[in-house]
């Protein structure tokens, strides 16, 4: 935990993201590395939920209160989480937010263009940012066949860049990489992960993903367009394929 402290301060990092698993099951250790941090007050702070406890308004406003800092929560929500999310906590959470004057919005992830259909229903509860993004065919999703369909390749993702670029992912029991999919590209091993911030700045994977295109990305690393399978036609998925097919860099 100190080492994430640490990086935070050295670095001046002005905005923070707890993502994945639930950040709200783990708000004492979250709450620690805030505290950890000096002028703490000054970082932005989002917290991604699937709002599980969001039963109440009084549940919901006690629970965000119980971060030390926040500004922001982002829900997520699709037809795989709205099957024990009932409609009530999405209400209870954006009135919650509205309350403690904090920013609220929905990131979606859509399997087929019919999961579109769940997004009037979330806007009769309120006036607020729906981010909408494919399911990748990563993890569970991967294994159950879940990823978003597409017919072929589209090329023109190889001309993208990083979506994230510039920004730094820890990832505990892994360490710091420059994304969040790197257990995906690493599969067992941990060769996208470094130690420390620096080490992964100096890195030849981060001097990569942080400056070229895909298509730069794939001629550096001897990946054909051709061998690039057509599911893998997002910026994370074809980047994902390229690294692992690279395997370890020098």
């Amino acid at each position: 935990m100190r080492l994430v402290t640490d990086a935070i301060a050295r670095y001046k990092v002005r905005s923070i993201f707890f993502t994945g698993g639930e950040p709200s099951l783990y708000i004492r250790k979250i709450n620690r590395i805030l505290g950890g941090v000096d002028q703490a007050r000054r970082l932005n702070v989002t917290v991604t939920t699937n709002g599980w406890f969001a039963t109440t308004p009084k549940r919901t406003v006690d629970k965000l209160m119980s971060f030390s800092k926040l500004d922001s929560v982002q829900l997520s929500y699709d037809k795989f989480h709205k099957k024990f999310l009932p409609e009530g906590n999405v209400l209870n959470l954006f009135e919650a937010c509205k309350k403690l004057k904090k920013r609220f919005s929905v990131v979606m992830s859509v399997q087929s263009p019919l999961d579109l259909q769940l997004v009037g229903p979330l806007k009769k509860i309120g006036k607020f940012t729906i981010g909408i993004q494919h399911v990748l065919p990563l993890g569970a999703a991967k294994t159950n066949g879940l990823g978003y369909k597409r017919q072929s390749f589209d090329k023109q993702v190889l001309f993208e860049r990083c979506p994230v670029r510039g920004k730094i992912a820890y990832m505990p029991g892994y360490g710091f990489s420059a994304c969040c999919i790197a257990p995906e590209i690493a599969g067992r091993g941990k060769p996208y992960f470094y130690p420390t911030p620096e080490k992964l700045l100096e890195s030849r994977f981060y001097n990569l993903v942080s400056r070229h295109t895909f298509k730069e990305i794939g001629k550096k690393l001897n990946i054909s367009e051709a061998d690039i399978s057509g599911e893998n036609s997002s910026p994370c998925m074809v980047c994902a394929e390229m690294f692992a097919k690279a395997g370890r860099l020098k």
